[in-house]
């Protein structure tokens, strides 16, 4: 199991997703143009897709997505959300 955090910086625009899996951490960084962004990585042989959303509050997303491309609760994984001003 993959433990996700998810930095967002608002004031750059950035995206930073740390994973940690058996004592070994990956990470990637993203820019972000609008406040309903979608994109994708890879991190421990694995493919994800993330969404930014941002109406009331900020909410990020990630799915696995490495067998097949669905978006529902059996693919959604936990991601704990930090925001940093």
């Amino acid at each position: 199991m993959i433990k996700f955090e998810a930095v967002i910086h608002p004031f750059f625009q950035e995206i930073k997703i740390n994973g940690k899996k058996n004592m070994n951490e990956e990470n990637q960084e993203f820019q972000y143009n609008g406040l309903d962004e979608w994109g994708g990585f890879e991190m421990f042989d694995r493919k994800f897709d993330y969404h930014f959303w941002y109406d009331d509050e900020p909410e990020f997303y990630i799915y696995d997505v490495t067998n097949d491309i669905e978006y529902g609760k059996e693919q959604q994984q936990d991601v704990k959300l930090i925001i940093e001003i």
